[in-house]
């Protein structure tokens, strides 16, 4: 009987330590989350800052260095070359995939009004099906492809058209949007208008 009365009586005070120990667990654990965070924050930005340096240069073939303009929820990069000459404008460009948000650096020259290339920065698409927008073979499509509305098409694409990706459409087809938007943008930046 005895027992049962220690047993009863030390009840809520276990309670009491469960929840104070658990409420310094998450403390704890808040204070060491936010000291990573904030270590890590200024990596991922250069890490990020890096990244879309490399696109500008690859989307923009003979740039040596840009200059960075920032529009209505773009960036717009302006490349030249060693002798101070133009080689395109670039435009960093976001939009819905699949999965979720497709960020791409599109190299255009405006004078010609052709896209130089793409690149993709950043997506979550699904491995092994959207996540083919990546593999140069699909990017290809793009190099030297005239301003204006794109098709996807599944084999033989002409001009105007962009050979889709097997078992993701969608993600190809989005591509293709965001970079007809992505040459709207471009056009109103440089005065081009659509």
């Amino acid at each position: 009987m005895n027992e049962k009365k220690s047993v009863q009586n030390s009840g809520p005070d276990n309670m009491y330590r469960l929840i104070f120990t658990l409420v310094m667990i998450g403390i704890i654990s808040g204070f060491v989350l936010s000291f990573v965070f904030q270590w890590t924050a200024p990596h991922i930005e250069q890490h990020r800052l890096a990244a879309q340096r490399e696109a500008v240069f690859s989307v923009l073939p003979g740039t040596v260095e840009y200059e960075e303009e920032i529009g209505e929820r773009v960036v717009f990069f302006r490349g030249f070359d060693e002798h101070d000459n133009q080689t395109g404008v670039a435009v960093l460009i976001s939009g819905s995939g699949f999965q979720g948000d497709i960020e791409i650096m599109v190299g255009t020259d405006p004078l010609a009004e052709k896209i130089r290339g793409i690149k993709i920065l950043d997506h979550t698409e699904t491995p092994g099906l959207g996540a083919r927008i990546t593999e140069q073979q699909f990017l290809n499509h793009f190099e030297d492809m005239p301003f204006g509305t794109y098709q996807l098409v599944q084999q033989d694409p002409g001009e105007m058209e962009v050979e889709g990706i097997s078992g993701a459409t969608i993600s190809a087809r989005n591509v293709v949007q965001i970079v007809e938007r992505a040459v709207g943008k471009i056009q109103d930046y440089t005065g081009g208008g659509r």
